[in-house]
């Protein structure tokens, strides 16, 4: 209770900016998703390796360990970006690790994406009392990050080398990480504050 007497009241992270929101996956998304991780684009660069799990199997490992799972989304046509996740919940030691996809790897990095994974971190970081995330990426993977990595959103903090194969070649896997302290400054540059802007105007509490 508040000294004036009145319940104080808390603040929930906010899973749209106006522009893009995060919606948790659903059954109707398997599909799609199933389609997306097999094809082409994502076939080798995200979890399932190139591996084709039989549908029974893709489901148990998609919620294997899982905490949240959102799609990323455009308000105006909901259109899917991406895709989020946080798994591996590490309460006592207060990490996650956090995985994340783009669906259209064109090589351009609009802002799209990264305002849902701004929006993400808010989530995580604003309903848990987690110190760090961590993301795990092989670094042919490094240019879909690189913006994150460049305005200090992500971290490089280990490295494994020749840990994992693909294309003739051996390449270096990274942990990224970022920290609640780090995230706390970095949603507050110019950059975050543009990325969360409209998320902020609609926050309860």
């Amino acid at each position: 209770m508040a000294d004036n007497g009145t319940r104080e009241s808390a603040g929930t992270p906010a899973l749209s900016n106006g522009h893009v929101r995060l919606r948790a996956l659903g059954l109707a998304d398997l599909d799609w998703l199933r389609a997306a991780e097999t094809d082409e684009l994502l076939a080798f660069r995200w979890r399932l390796r190139g591996g084709h799990p039989s549908p029974h199997d893709f489901v148990d490992q998609l919620w294997a360990g899982l905490l949240v799972m959102f799609v990323v989304e455009r308000v105006g046509d909901a259109e899917p970006i991406g895709v989020l996740s946080a798994y591996q919940a590490d309460q006592r030691n207060g990490h996650c690790r956090v995985a994340g996809a783009r669906l259209a790897l064109d090589g351009s990095m609009d802002t799209s994406f990264l305002a849902g994974l701004a929006l993400f971190f808010d989530y995580l970081f604003g309903g848990w009392p987690f110190r760090k995330l961590y993301l795990e990426t092989p670094e042919f993977n490094l240019p879909q990050f690189a913006s994150a990595v460049e305005r200090g959103f992500l971290v490089p903090e280990a490295r494994l080398t020749e840990f994992v194969f693909l294309a003739d070649r051996y390449w270096d896997v990274l942990f990224l990480a970022v920290t609640r302290e780090s995230w706390a400054s970095a949603r507050t540059s110019a950059v975050g504050r543009h990325l969360l802007k409209a998320a902020e105007k609609t926050r309860v509490g």
